[in-house]
């Protein structure tokens, strides 16, 4: 870890993450046979035939010894915006950039499943008790 040093991470809420790997997943190897019940548990096939698993991301992403180093600059995708400029003020002047800048999206899949979106909402409460460091991650910094 960067001893002393700030490090700034992006965030996603669970379901938003969960849904998106998934889908990032199904088109990377759309031949292997993904399954939706893998989602209840946080779990989703990845391309090398592995299952991946939401907490094993966070955990690697974000640590519990960085998320306590008091070093930890979060930026949060629902408040990108916001987030940028805590997170980067200290180092550059984000005055600078267009605000609308902020609001390009340059990285839409097309892809959608209806049905992965509706087993993720249905089960949220499981998926968040499968995925215990997530869910304390996700509440600190979603307060």
């Amino acid at each position: 870890m960067a001893v002393g040093k700030t490090v700034i991470c992006g965030l996603r809420r669970l379901p938003h993450w969960l849904y998106s790997r998934y889908m990032f997943e199904v088109q990377r190897s759309p031949t292997l046979p993904h399954r939706l019940d893998r989602l209840i548990e946080g779990r989703f096939l990845e391309h090398t035939g592995a299952t991946g698993f939401a907490d094993d991301y966070m955990r690697k992403y974000l640590p519990a010894d960085l998320v306590d180093s008091g070093t930890l600059r979060v930026i949060r995708a629902e408040h990108f915006r916001a987030d940028f400029h805590n997170a980067f003020s200290s180092f550059i002047d984000v005055e600078r950039i267009p605000d609308g800048d902020f609001f390009k999206i340059r990285n839409r899949t097309r892809a959608s499943s209806p049905l992965a979106r509706e087993m993720i909402r249905s089960h949220l409460p499981r998926i968040y008790e499968s995925c215990p460091y997530w869910a304390e991650v996700e509440a600190r910094f979603y307060q």
